[in-house]
């Protein structure tokens, strides 16, 4: 197997062993817009050159604000081929975020794509030597078109056929090839540094773990290529020579499965659970029999154990209702792989008992980012797999899994202290997450060390998997638990009006406006119903006494959220102080 040590070499090997004609696929006004393997190549390399001669220096950071598309890729593919350092940015990234991640990276070029980036980048404009626009014609003293960057390039390539070698040559494993800025849940932001090493070494490891196929696999890309799971992973399918279709709303996922029937899909749990309630909502729609024989279908999805022989029952469940959920998936899916934040052992079990394999896996972006990983050779529901190739983790007298390896970062970007607070002397970086390796080489998940919190009679509670648990009702976008140095456990549960207006017509209660029916007995009877099954989950002290419903959501513009939309819980404990102090009123 062909293990790289940097981007361009990667890339040099995929144009000489893959041809092919569909290698990244977006749809535009309704239609689906192909990519060759050749045409990638090409365009990266004359945007690599033109960069260059733009005055683009060896080390110098470029910034990405664009939604997830083949030209992201191509532009992102280019920078790093030029020796530049790609600076990716969320597009729903708060004018606070932005203009500290400018000044931090100390940005002097960036690739624009939309209205929503021109407005955000305008208001800053004076900081950048170049904006690169991908889809408007505005131009003035700093301002240009993609194209004219290309036909730079092509140039040059004509005049001086060394011209791309040239550049390439001079990059070395160890060059920065990214600065990821975490979300940054509890202030500003930090810009993790990964090599090309560091990158490279996760797709190495992929091709060790995954057995994908370029005549056989077809990859539907449905998360943020700002994020760097999607990043990676897609890096990986990019070596392998699949075709990458690129999702263009993730609310038209469920007809994008069906025409585009891929058999890779990466995902975070939330989407899964999503997924799950609209099956289940669309089976109660039908008539008595198919109501009957959906739900115990689905109960045996739930309660059966995926590791147990099938039997006659499973069989009937498939041939009447598991079948059909596959086909509505697009009915090709192989793999599907949950990363992000954790993935509930019920929900994995549920849709690997229907025949859909979720294999969840665990990392950071400090590791480039995935440290373990469940796969179809290796997989314990529950667990978030075993090591990934060449990483190494041991458990802290405290329990905190620590990581050593060839993806972890370079350090903080601009900030030593930091890096020296995650990483020691001997290279092992502090994850801040608890956990346990079982005797088999399985890393479980216990808990989150700096989230933990101590309740005022000295319990110990972990929120974030309580939040996991209430969430996977429908109508709560948003949970955050309380109690730390409190006599008891409670909590505040967001709700989406666009979540209860479908809701609401699902239930047929189209008399009452959204708000008025988050007011209604009949849905706080439904949130205390479920409240009431997560406490029987949960030891005596961690179960929720008093909760509180908000209608409307934290985002990340009003900063309740990171733009990895994990919350800020220091702000919302600020925004909504009064009432969580009412909850702990005598």
């Amino acid at each position: 197997m062909t293990h790289f040590k940097t981007i361009p070499e990667m890339m040099s090997y995929v144009v000489g062993n893959f041809h092919n004609p569909r290698a990244f696929n977006e749809k535009i006004d309704d239609k689906w817009l192909h990519w060759s393997t050749e045409e990638i190549i090409r365009t990266a390399r004359n945007l690599a050159i033109g960069l260059s001669e733009s005055g683009l220096r060896k080390g110098e950071a470029v910034g990405l604000l664009a939604p997830s598309s083949p030209m992201w890729l191509i532009m992102d593919l280019a920078i790093v081929m030029a020796g530049g350092i790609t600076v990716p940015v969320f597009s729903n990234i708060s004018s606070k975020n932005l203009s500290y991640i400018v000044e931090d990276s100390g940005m002097q070029y960036i690739f624009i794509q939309g209205s929503e980036a021109l407005a955000d980048v305008q208001e800053i404009k004076e900081k950048f030597d170049l904006i690169i626009q991908y889809d408007t014609n505005e131009v003035n003293w700093n301002m240009t078109h993609w194209k004219d960057i290309h036909e730079k390039g092509y140039q040059k390539s004509l005049a001086d056929a060394g011209a791309f070698n040239q550049i390439t040559n001079k990059i070395t494993t160890t060059d920065i090839a990214t600065y990821i800025y975490t979300s940054g849940s509890t202030g500003l932001p930090k810009g993790v540094e990964l090599t090309h090493g560091n990158l490279m070494s996760q797709v190495n490891g992929a091709g060790e773990v995954f057995d994908v196929n370029a005549s056989a696999d077809l990859v539907l890309s449905c998360l943020p290529l700002a994020h760097i799971f999607e990043k990676m992973v897609v890096y990986f399918y990019i070596s392998k020579g699949l075709s990458i279709y690129f999702a263009d709303d993730i609310k038209k996922l469920g007809s994008l499965l069906q025409e585009v029937k891929p058999t890779l899909l990466t995902v975070v749990p939330r989407l899964l659970e999503k997924v799950k309630v609209s099956i289940q909502e669309k089976a109660q729609n039908g008539g008595l029999i198919k109501k009957v024989i959906s739900n115990f279908a689905f109960s045996r999805a739930s309660n059966k154990d995926p590791n147990s022989e099938s039997g006659i029952l499973d069989s009937m469940c498939n041939k009447l209702v598991y079948k059909k959920i596959k086909k509505a998936l697009g009915g090709e899916i192989k793999t599907i792989i949950s990363g992000g934040s954790a993935l509930s052992k019920d929900l994995c079990t549920w849709y690997s008992n229907m025949g859909i394999p979720v294999f969840q896996g665990y990392g950071m972006t400090e590791c480039s980012p995935v440290i373990a990983v469940n796969c179809k050779k290796n997989n314990r529901i529950g667990s978030v797999g075993k090591l990934f190739p060449d990483v190494e983790v041991q458990i802290s007298e405290r329990g905190e899994i620590c990581v050593k390896g060839p993806g972890i970062m370079k350090g903080y970007h601009n900030n030593p202290d930091e890096t020296h607070k995650t990483i020691d002397k001997g290279g092992w970086l502090s994850t801040g997450d608890k956990g346990m390796l079982d005797d088999d080489g399985y890393l479980f998940i216990t808990g989150r060390i700096k989230e933990i919190f101590k309740t005022s009679n000295g319990k110990y509670v972990s929120p974030s998997q309580i939040e996991n648990l209430l969430t996977e009702d429908i109508t709560i976008e948003v949970s955050m638990i309380i109690g730390e140095n409190r006599k008891f456990v409670s909590c505040l549960l967001f709700i989406s009006p666009e979540t209860i207006e479908n809701y609401i017509k699902k239930k047929g209660q189209d008399g009452l406006s959204p708000e008025e029916f988050v007011r209604s007995k009949n849905f706080i009877s439904h949130i205390d119903s479920h409240i009431e099954k997560v406490n029987s989950e949960l030891n005596h002290w961690e179960q929720i006494r008093k909760h509180n419903i908000i209608y409307g959501i934290p985002t990340v513009d009003d900063g309740g959220l990171t733009p990895t939309l994990k919350i800020r819980r220091h702000i919302l404990n600020e925004r909504y102080e009064k009432i969580i102090e009412e909850m702990y009123e005598e």
